[in-house]
């Protein structure tokens, strides 16, 4: 896992449109300033059918990369987490596809062991989407567990979409997601709402809209003039003002709310319990940057608000297909592949729904709206594979100071008579064994615990 100074670790996010791999590495004499050395990423997910051979070549050009900087990829950990494009699948069907993913990874040639592959809670994904938010805006570092402030994440993914935040006050009476981080504790409020991501969302929206029956026009709103896709034959009308008034049906505020003090209620959207966000500012990443790129907004710490957004988005989703493809192509020249979409006529009903999201679902006002959109952060990727594997390695630095037995039975055992041991060591060797009894039961302390409690 070392070399030539560094630590390396590898996390893949399994998402439902693809699979995205990340390798960190750190410096051997510090646990903070972690950093990205390689990614890459391969389409389809690993619940296609064809998921499984992409998965194989995302590690062939991860083993590449590491033999090229005289890495050993048998040194590497490596942990897959899948998100909601399994989570939404049959219960036998998601096992069988963990099954075969656990065996390619044993296959790998990385260090590897079976539950460092699996299919992640929502809640869980979007604690770790907090914990990238806050480890990369504090310069590498954690908040302490009572800084005057924090960011919240909102992750808009393919299949899912999260929020998750720290109250400023008041209890969390539901979705609280307890996390300590190198003996720091933090409460956190984390919901992930499936079948929210903008994949799901807008078939939802075609099916509710343009499958019916007795509508035989198939003409979306949200798709551009001259788009047809080329499954469901729904083409396109670029008007955007009925796009956003019919996108507004997937937010349901008439469920009921049994949460409230009295005089408001608290609840998202769907009946779903969220606290008061009381100037809360948010980290927004993933379909978040795609959106405001395709628009040509602003991004970043100077972010361009909802209203912003709205009347740049009526200016460009009245444009034709060939038009929008242009603007886009504009818009972009100068902005990495990584961040260019190539579903350019799905992004004014992105827009659509992201502005009800937040908006309607989230209650961000439309004027000077608390986010921050970002891709990356100081040339590190905004995502919650990060926050994955400063859990993962933390893991790892308690499981390396267990192993030190001679120090574990020095520190545990009750049968040991301290004052005779002692006693009986030189002063110079007894002081290295208090320094690394001490170091020891720090390491300890500094293991990472996190539960999830589910509302009843």
């Amino acid at each position: 896992m070392a070399s030539n100074n560094y630590v390396y670790g590898c996390v893949i996010d399994a998402g439902s449109s693809s699979s995205r791999l990340y390798i960190y590495r750190w410096h051997t004499t510090t646990q903070h300033s972690i950093t990205k050395h390689y990614s890459h990423e391969s389409s389809p997910g690993i619940s296609h059918t064809h998921g499984i051979a992409a998965l194989s070549s995302l590690l062939a050009s991860a083993k590449s990369s590491l033999y090229h900087n005289d890495v050993r990829p048998e040194n590497v950990p490596i942990y897959l987490g899948a998100t909601a494009g399994m989570r939404i699948l049959d219960p036998v069907l998601e096992a069988s596809i963990v099954t075969k993913v656990r065996s390619v990874l044993r296959a790998s040639g990385f260090r590897f062991r079976d539950e460092w592959a699996r299919t992640i809670s929502g809640e869980e994904e979007s604690a770790y989407g907090w914990l990238v938010a806050n480890y990369l805006t504090n310069g590498g570092t954690l908040p302490e567990t009572h800084a005057n402030t924090t960011y919240g994440a909102l992750d808009l993914g393919g299949a899912s979409a999260q929020i998750s935040f720290r109250p400023t006050s008041g209890a969390i009476l539901a979705h609280q997601f307890p996390l300590r981080v190198d003996a720091v504790e933090y409460s956190l409020y984390a919901h992930s709402f499936l079948y929210y991501g903008v994949d799901q969302a807008i078939l939802r929206f075609h099916s509710s809209h343009y499958l019916d029956k007795n509508d035989v026009s198939l003409v979306s709103p949200c798709y551009p003039m001259g788009y047809k896709d080329p499954v469901a034959g729904i083409a396109g009308s670029s008007q955007w003002q009925e796009c956003l008034r019919k996108v507004a049906a997937l937010f349901d505020k008439t469920y009921d709310c049994y949460h409230g003090d009295g005089k408001s209620e608290r609840c998202s959207f769907n009946g779903i319990y969220q606290p008061p966000l009381e100037n809360k500012r948010f980290i927004a990443m993933s379909a978040f940057v795609y959106t405001w790129d395709f628009l040509g907004l602003r991004i970043g710490s100077d972010t361009e608000d909802l209203g912003t957004m709205a009347k740049r988005a009526k200016q460009v989703c009245s444009f034709s297909y060939k038009e929008q493809l242009e603007y886009y192509e504009n818009v972009v020249k100068e902005t990495s592949m990584d961040r260019r979409t190539k579903n350019i006529h799905a992004q004014c009903f992105n827009a659509a729904y992201a502005y009800h999201l937040l908006s309607t679902g989230f209650g961000l006002p439309l004027k000077n709206t608390p986010i921050e959109i970002h891709s990356d952060i100081n040339g590190t990727r905004v995502q919650w594979a990060l926050g994955m594997m400063l859990v993962e390695r933390n893991k790892g630095s308690c499981e390396m100071s267990k192993q030190r037995s001679t120090i574990e039975k020095i520190t545990a055992s009750d049968t040991v008579d301290y004052k005779s041991f002692f006693m009986s060591l030189t002063p110079v060797f007894m002081l290295t064994t208090c320094v690394l009894v001490y170091l020891l039961q720090r390491a300890r302390r500094k293991c990472i615990v996190y539960e999830l409690y589910l509302p009843l």
